[in-house]
């Protein structure tokens, strides 16, 4: 019955499988990150249950996100899971316009202590969002420009 395959369910969830910690306020383009990592965690977990994922979001979100959807949500209690997450979205990952996505990616340069990997890695994180025609050249073309040292840009022009 659909009563015992819950059951079955929640009392799988109550094992635990990973761990989810809260979410670094501090970093606020990892949002989309950290909910699309909750919504596998509930998942792996099988809460199902929206009340019981909505509780879950809430306690493992962390203090500072929490303390946050208590001011922009008028009732926690009485909200949907995807109205906090619209919510908490709206603050940490408004949406931008295409040429401010653009202007980012076109002055991202390599940091200091950043490997050639990671910037580039983070240059196609900012690119998916740019809606570029050949996202593959303007990768090429801001890692060229964008890399610290003066040797690996040499390198890669000859």
């Amino acid at each position: 019955s659909s009563a015992e395959s819950r059951i079955k369910v929640e009392a799988m969830a109550s094992q635990g499988k990973g761990t989810l910690g809260p979410f670094n306020a501090a970093v606020p383009e990892k949002w989309e990150e950290y909910v699309q990592r909750f919504e596998f965690h509930a998942l792996a977990n099988g809460i199902v249950d929206a009340d019981r994922k909505k509780a879950t979001f809430l306690s493992c979100c962390g203090e500072d996100t929490f303390s946050l959807a208590r001011l922009l949500v008028p009732s926690l209690e009485a909200a949907t899971l995807a109205e906090i997450i619209a919510a908490l979205t709206w603050h940490y990952a408004p949406k931008q316009t295409r040429a401010n996505r653009r202007y980012k990616f076109l002055m991202r340069n390599q940091g200091p202590s950043e490997s050639v990997m990671d910037y580039l890695a983070e240059l196609r994180r900012l690119a998916r969002s740019c809606e570029f025609a050949n996202v593959e050249n303007r990768l090429c073309d801001r890692l060229l420009c964008g890399l610290a040292s003066e040797k690996a840009k040499r390198k890669i022009r000859n």
